[in-house]
């Protein structure tokens, strides 16, 4: 059977669009207490915290691929009206889209998570930074801000050690990050 390069490219969308859609389910997983996870302290009802603040907003003169993705853009919006659990589904909804180009899909990943740390779910966001974290092709912009996250995370689990090996590993792959002054535990005290 021959294939035209057309007919392999269209075979390698569909296989690619299919993974994809069912690797992105994933990345939100459960919370559970063995294994693999880290139980956080449960959700405490109580007012988001301001001290997360530092890497939250994005700026959208600084966004890749000529920043058009309006869902992306609402999603933001709703953020910054302190509606996080509508943000949350909003940039969910941005990360199934397989239209959405990666680099933007890998910022709504990150948001989802900063949805999560604003209405104090931090198992939920520790997971789901996780698995962002492992995301191969994942944008330098992100990752920097996935590191320097995961190490606040710990620290308010007061785990300063676990903490310090992601504020290293921050220092180590980006050693001119605009975070660095960040990457401690007494930033988010």
């Amino acid at each position: 059977m021959k294939f035209t390069s057309v007919t392999i490219a269209v075979l390698l969308l569909f296989f690619w669009s299919g993974c994809l859609k069912s690797v992105r389910r994933d990345i939100f997983p459960p919370i559970v207490a063995h294994g693999d996870s880290v139980v956080l302290s449960p959700k405490v009802t109580q007012k988001p915290s301001k001290r997360f603040t530092d890497t939250v907003y994005v700026k959208l003169n600084s966004m890749p691929e000529n920043f058009e993705n309006t869902k992306f853009s609402a999603a933001n919006t709703v953020f910054d009206e302190g509606n996080y659990t509508q943000a949350q589904k909003q940039f969910i909804e941005v990360v199934e889209d397989p239209s959405t180009p990666d680099s933007i899909r890998f910022e709504a990943l990150f948001m989802v998570a900063e949805c999560s740390i604003q209405t104090s779910d931090y198992t939920v966001a520790y997971n789901n930074l996780m698995g962002l974290n492992g995301e191969r092709g994942i944008t330098p912009y992100v990752h920097e801000k996935v590191l320097l996250r995961l190490g606040q995370l710990l620290c308010t689990q007061n785990d300063t050690q676990k903490a310090q090996t992601y504020f290293n590993q921050l220092k180590s792959l980006f050693p001119q990050s605009r975070f660095l002054p960040l990457a401690t535990c007494n930033s988010i005290k």
